[in-house]
């Protein structure tokens, strides 16, 4: 059994999954003949074990993983966001599988590495940024000190060469073995087919608005510079999302009559429908461990429209790199102007992206990474 271990997998409410990419891997996983199981290590009251979309997910505390760890003997155990908890029921466990730990962001990062603006916009959120700071430290350090344990035998896997670098030099643990692999893009979902040329013009948005890492920020500069050049009466954007900060930065630009609204959170299936009716994908960042969203527009033939920094150089040709607002905006104007331009670029972004992206190139190799003994 391949045990993967989250903090959360689905909405208690619905039927919405956490981390999409989480669960595209267990998929994955189950299509490639493994037995696999998620437990979402969290307090027991949260919500009972269940079922969604055929993967069997089981609630429980720390001791319950440790019991089911000693009960079930996984051979190995992936544990993604790793935190104190998952860390307490490895240790209390008797039996003491593999571990890969997929290393994705927030868990390696120190507070310092994530400040982004208007981290300090009110008292509540200073307040909760510090008190976030202490959880931090003794999260990294608890991490460090598992390593540095010795009882398992562990492989920690960063979804980009940013990311795995980070945490290695945050974990302390430079001797550990790793390995570099990204996050499974569905290429049964996320499909490429020729767009037409009209869709050049039609721009999506679809973020994350409770940080400003995502750069909600810089989106609307987008928008407002491009509203100052000719080409923008025939533009159309298209924003989905949701977060704290939705309406301190949409309320900008809702009065433009091609800027079109829609708050919420939508299923996979539904991001597949607006990929195929939109040719541009407007994503700046101020930091990614490797942007799965991005990913998976661009295997449906959207050109990425966003800032390299982190990790972002690993995954978007170099064609189109863009350093600030400005050369965001020229990139869309030029893509917007040109055609010939557009068709190639879109065919180029699928290609590369399938290349690193595709379940032979990810999930696969972890499949043969399990199958060793």
């Amino acid at each position: 059994m391949v045990l993967v271990l989250v903090s959360g997998y689905k909405n208690v409410n619905t039927d919405y999954i956490f981390n999409g990419f989480i669960h595209a891997r267990v998929k994955e996983y189950q299509s490639a003949g493994i037995d696999v199981h998620v437990f979402e290590c969290c307090p027991r009251h949260w919500q009972p074990s269940y079922e969604v979309d055929g993967v069997s997910v089981t609630v429980g505390n720390t001791r319950e993983l440790s019991s089911f760890i000693d009960k079930h003997k996984p051979s190995t155990v992936c544990p993604h966001f790793i935190n104190r908890k998952m860390i307490k029921g490895l240790n209390i466990a008797q039996f003491k599988p593999r571990l890969f730990i997929f290393v994705h962001g927030s868990e390696a990062l120190y507070w310092y590495q994530c400040i982004f603006p208007k981290t300090f916009v009110n008292i509540r959120r200073t307040l909760a940024f510090y008190k976030g700071v202490i959880y931090n430290i003794i999260g990294i350090h608890s991490i460090r000190k598992f390593l540095q344990k010795g009882e398992h035998i562990i492989t920690l896997v960063g979804v980009s060469q940013w990311m795995l670098d980070v945490a290695v030099h945050n974990f302390r643990s430079p001797g550990i073995k790793s390995i570099v692999i990204p996050n499974v893009i569905r290429t049964d979902l996320f499909q490429f087919e020729e767009k037409p040329v009209e869709q050049r013009l039609k721009i999506l948005v679809l973020r994350s608005f409770d940080s400003n890492k995502y750069a909600p920020d810089i989106i609307v500069e987008v928008i407002e510079q491009l509203s100052k050049k000719p080409i923008f009466e025939i533009l159309e954007f298209h924003i989905v999302g949701e977060g704290i900060h939705w309406e301190r930065y949409t309320s900008k630009v809702s009065d433009y009559p091609n800027v079109s609204i829609k708050r919420g959170f939508i299923s996979q299936h539904q991001v597949a429908d607006l990929h195929k009716k939109h040719g541009i994908f407007l994503c700046p960042t101020r930091q990614d461990a490797q942007g799965v969203s991005m990913c998976e527009a661009m295997v449906s033939g959207l050109i990425p429209i966003t800032l390299f920094n982190t990790a972002i150089p690993e995954f978007v040709p170099s064609v189109l790199q863009c350093q600030n607002v400005d050369d965001l905006s020229q990139l869309i104007t030029n893509i917007a102007s040109d055609s010939a331009l557009f068709i190639k670029l879109s065919a180029l972004v699928s290609s590369y992206i399938t290349e690193k992206c595709s379940p032979e190139k990810t999930t696969q190799l972890e499949v043969a990474l399990f199958n060793q003994q």
